[in-house]
């Protein structure tokens, strides 16, 4: 088989006038199915399977041993000709099955189920952003007290309003309600005019 390989995922290159071109070629398409939409069963596993199933997938750990020795973080896959190893490239992604979540390889370490961007966007609308600064403690404005009567809870505390910011403040002796508190910012009285809503 060729000591070519390709510079990213090492898939192992034909040469001119090589013999038996289909070792080479079914080594590239193996590696190629261990990392295509990979997915693995668990993460950071350092002993092999005693019964591994081919097609089957795991990340492998710091201090790998057995057959994964030298292989600490690779993606190993087991196949009809044994084991076949990746090794992982900053920002590549995989399943794990274990932990219902993607996996994500950077700085020389995989991290399971953290998604890092600088916004969410839904149908065109942005609807998370960066985080700005902390906003300060209200001052003046208007404050409004709403009671409990009837209920079987005490006092909330106070809505203040100060610019276009709004806080709930509460005593430390409040009873908090055992169903949600709904907060709904309205323009007018009609429900099209909801601007913010939010329960806790």
């Amino acid at each position: 088989m060729s000591d070519e390989r390709t510079s990213r995922l090492a898939l192992p290159l034909l040469q001119p006038g090589q013999a038996q071109k289909e070792t080479t070629h079914n080594e590239a398409l193996a590696l190629l199915d261990l990392t295509v939409q990979a997915s693995v069963l668990t993460a950071g596993t350092n002993t092999p399977p005693g019964a591994p199933v081919a097609g089957n997938a795991w990340i492998v750990g710091t201090a790998p041993t057995g057959g994964w020795t030298g292989q600490a973080r690779a993606i190993a896959g087991w196949t009809s000709g044994g084991w076949r190893f990746v090794a992982p490239r900053e920002g590549m992604t995989v399943w794990s099955i274990a932990d219902g979540q993607p996996m994500r390889f950077g700085g020389g370490a995989w991290t399971v189920g953290v998604l890092a961007g600088t916004r969410v966007s839904i149908g065109g609308v942005d609807v998370v952003g960066a985080r700005r600064a902390a906003i300060p403690d209200p001052t003046g404005g208007t404050v409004v007290d709403r009671s409990g009567a009837g209920r079987n809870w005490r006092h909330i505390g106070h809505f203040t309003r100060s610019r276009a910011d709004w806080r709930l403040k509460h005593p430390k002796n409040c009873v908090v309600p055992a169903t949600p508190l709904t907060f709904v910012s309205l323009r007018g009285n009609k429900p099209e005019d909801r601007e913010f809503a939010m329960s806790v």
